[in-house]
């Protein structure tokens, strides 16, 4: 019997050789169960939430460029095709 205000949280860690996720599963007052993905811990040597203050668009040729939102230079341009990680794009 789970009574009304008991929270369960249940740690469930996959771990992989590059990455670790970590889930988590809590029953809130209504018995409706939510799962949550963690970050991990810090200083795994990943990117941990956006990049702030930056944003990505493609060019025509296909390329994605990446600018600074404050003054809108650009400031760097991938070669391969493939975009950012962890930079939002543009609209």
């Amino acid at each position: 019997m789970i009574h009304a205000d008991y929270i369960l949280n249940c740690v469930l860690v996959c771990s992989d050789m590059f990455y670790q996720i970590a889930l988590y599963i809590v029953i809130r007052q209504n018995r409706e169960v939510t799962i949550m993905a963690g970050n991990g811990k810090s200083g795994d040597n990943r990117r941990h939430g956006a990049v702030k203050g930056r944003s990505q668009t493609q060019t025509g040729s296909g390329h994605w460029v990446k600018r600074d939102t404050s003054t809108g230079r650009f400031m760097d341009v991938k070669s391969d095709g493939t975009k950012f990680k962890g930079v939002r794009k543009e609209k």
